[in-house]
């Protein structure tokens, strides 16, 4: 049984659906024979040469993939390898990995196609999940009518970053994956802006101003050298043009508080008492959750929230044991991307 079968939530930006520990580990997936199953879990400092013990090889887009991703510091600590079969739709290989293995929230794809970025981007919407993507079209790079970046921001979707790189034989999608998912949500100040981020191991795309424009216009992400030499992700964005950690953060606070919720109606074998009491429980297990949202940078300060009371429930709610309704209000932490300065110099 899933929790929505019995806690009632909603997160009016958006929600997710997956465990405690996959926030933190990504899926890389391409066509290989290497898998008999789906999927396959790889960690620690031997997770590479555990790959070329399994039969890949380093030429293999999946090893390449993984080393683009366990070259990035902060690093990950594991991963896993998805499996399309030969000749199969990414939207036949990506319900096939869902199916024998659901525990997953971000994940990339290596194919660069613009339908099949538009299958998948449509896939991660709607199964909640996170997809990272790139692509060296020109007619993107160029804003031609119709390009995949246009599609995809004008579907609004919140769960794809689509990256501009030049080289479609190069990883920046994984690597990006990789950097952000290795930000603990868990840990106190553990969430942090998607942009900023250095690529360890993936070249710049040397663009235009007028290019950068159009990129960003359309909500996709580009990697660059900036002044001192320095190389980072611009702008950190989904296609809707929400930044990707609002989208991560709030789909981890909503996993955790129906998590905390169900701890808090199940952890006592004999149930919560319909009573005041049992409704003061749940409150302080949604305050406490929203506590440790701003306390991990997930959420500003100054968050409040509602709760019931047991006189003012009905009748049927009481007799049908519904619990109607909290209310909770907050504010997402931002981050500091840009900053204006005017100064006056007085002889």
């Amino acid at each position: 049984m899933s929790y929505s079968d019995i806690i009632d939530s909603s997160i009016s930006l958006a929600d997710s659906g997956v465990s405690r520990a996959n926030f933190t580990v990504p899926l890389f997936v391409s066509t290989n024979t290497v898998l008999t199953g789906r999927t396959k879990l790889y960690s620690g400092s031997s997770a590479l040469a555990d790959m070329l013990t399994d039969g890949f090889v380093t030429t293999d887009a999946a090893y390449k993939q993984a080393s683009a991703a366990m070259a990035q510091s902060p690093r990950i600590n594991k991963f896993k390898i998805g499996r399309a079969a030969v000749a199969e739709s990414v939207t036949d290989a990506f319900n096939a990995i869902l199916a024998e293995d659901p525990d997953f929230f971000g994940f990339c794809f290596d194919d660069r196609d613009a339908a099949d970025i538009r299958s998948l981007a449509a896939l991660a919407e709607t199964n909640r999940r996170l997809y990272l993507c790139q692509t060296a079209a020109t007619e993107v790079l160029d804003g031609d009518p119709g390009n995949v970046a246009e599609d995809l921001q004008t579907s609004s979707y919140t769960r794809t970053a689509l990256y501009y790189h030049d080289d479609d034989t190069e990883y920046l999608d994984c690597a990006a994956l990789a950097r952000g998912l290795a930000r603990d949500l868990d840990a106190p100040r553990g969430q942090g802006t998607w942009a900023g981020d250095t690529l360890a191991g993936v070249p710049t795309s040397s663009i235009t101003a007028a290019q950068r424009a159009t990129l960003h216009g359309y909500s996709v992400n580009t990697y660059e050298e900036r002044r001192a030499g320095r190389k980072i992700v611009r702008e950190g964005t989904v296609s809707s043009g929400e930044y990707i950690d609002t989208m991560t953060g709030l789909s981890w606070l909503e996993v955790r508080l129906l998590e905390d919720l169900d701890v808090a109606m199940h952890g006592n074998p004999d149930g919560l008492l319909m009573s005041q009491e049992g409704i003061d429980a749940l409150a302080l297990a949604i305050r406490a959750r929203l506590r440790i949202s701003q306390q991990n940078n997930v959420l500003a300060p100054g968050w409040t929230v509602s709760a019931p009371r047991y006189e003012d429930l009905s009748a049927s709610d009481i007799s049908n044991r519904h619990v109607r309704t909290f209310e909770w209000d907050a504010t997402i932490q931002h981050f500091i991307h840009k900053v204006s300065v005017k100064g006056r110099i007085n002889i």
